[in-house]
């Protein structure tokens, strides 16, 4: 692969130096234009970011909601067909160590948009990735990794035969490798339908 150089949409802004805080991207964070709005709405703009590789880790669909639970600040699914509210677990991508690489996007963060992620995030529980990076930055490199509840939330829709992929969501993140000139090898488990369903937030 090719690496991109890490680039400053902030010509002024200063050297890097070190405590500087960066995500590694490798789901639907990786999809530009996406990560671009979701500044936005929290009134930062996206300041430095490149991609890069993380070494020793493999991607994989190994994290889960329970649709059947309405949480609040969070989402829930509605069948695209019918509207109803299936009574689903819904996978979403995740990384886990292995003897390959992963790419993504790195961007930097300020420590309030560290708390924002964080919340989004509330399947996964943010990892130091430093010494795995392809690309030297200075500061800490996070990412998110599936937490013990959410992966159990995976075993149980397995169990359940009630596991399901939003068509929407694994296409963003096929689209943000292409568009970024990534590699990018679906990992997509053959055993877990791809199904369309509209995503409400609360």
């Amino acid at each position: 692969m090719e690496r991109l150089p890490l680039v400053s949409t902030e010509p002024d802004r200063p050297s890097l130096t070190a405590g500087r805080q960066w995500i590694f991207g490798y789901g639907s964070l990786a999809h530009i234009e996406n990560l671009r709005s979701f500044h936005t709405r929290h009134r930062v703009a996206l300041g430095t970011h490149g991609y890069s590789e993380l070494v020793g880790f493999e991607r994989t669909w190994t994290v889960a909601m329970d649709n059947s639970r309405t949480l609040p600040r969070y989402k829930y699914y509605l069948d695209a067909t019918t509207g109803g509210r299936p009574e689903v677990f819904v996978a979403f991508a995740n990384i886990e160590k292995g003897e390959g690489s992963v790419s993504g996007i790195v961007f930097e963060v300020d420590l309030a948009m560290l708390e924002v992620l964080d919340s989004r995030e509330r399947n996964y529980r943010r990892a130091d990735v430093t010494a795995q990076l392809s690309a030297t930055v200075e500061g800490t490199v996070w990412t998110y990794v599936g937490s013990p509840d959410a992966k159990e939330r995976f075993q149980q829709g397995l169990r359940k035969e009630a596991l399901v992929i939003d068509k929407a969501y694994a296409h963003a993140i096929e689209s943000a490798f292409a568009r970024a000139g990534l590699p990018y090898a679906s990992t997509l488990p053959q055993y877990v339908p791809v199904v369309e369903l509209i995503r409400v937030d609360t």
